[in-house]
């Protein structure tokens, strides 16, 4: 995969959650995110409409950790389109990662980082009384959340399961 392709991908994910709904969670999302993708591991035609279908499984992962879970997702993909799983290897397995990184990643971000940032920054608020403090909320939120969710597709591009 190449790094313009990638980088698609990566830019696409951002909008994740933009198209939640209840049946499919993130899928809209999902499947938004990796066709570019796509487009490069299956020729046009069936294989590559199966693959988009696949896409529009249910999915749910913590936004944070997306990154790893679509780069796995398109390892299997690539796998698949050479022979070496079966779709419905790709499809458990898929499940399995993304069920597992929204667990770690709620718990991780939503739950102990983002409280500690939020604590942080009011104390920059109520102890500093500069028009700035209120943007180290955001500033030490994503300080790590960037470089997990880029890294992680990255990663989970090139090592797929192996990141495991």
């Amino acid at each position: 995969m190449n790094f313009l392709t990638l980088a698609g991908v990566a830019l696409r994910s951002f909008f994740l959650e933009a198209s939640w709904n209840s049946g499919g969670q993130q899928n809209l999302g999902l499947a938004a995110a990796i066709d570019p993708a796509l487009k490069r591991i299956h020729p046009p035609g069936e294989a590559l409409n199966s693959a988009r279908r696949r896409a529009l499984d249910f999915f749910n992962t913590n936004p944070v950790l997306s990154g790893l879970a679509i780069g796995v997702i398109l390892s299997l993909e690539a796998d698949v389109a050479a022979g070496r799983i079966s779709v419905q290897e790709r499809n458990k397995l898929s499940a399995g990662l993304s069920q597992a990184l929204a667990a770690m990643g709620d718990a991780l971000f939503w739950q102990a980082w983002l409280p500690f940032c939020a604590l942080v920054a009011v104390w920059a608020v109520l102890s500093l009384n500069q028009w700035w403090a209120p943007l180290i909320l955001p500033a030490l939120f994503c300080l790590p959340v960037l470089p997990v969710r880029l890294g992680g597709l990255y990663l989970g591009c090139r090592r797929g399961l192996k990141v495991i």
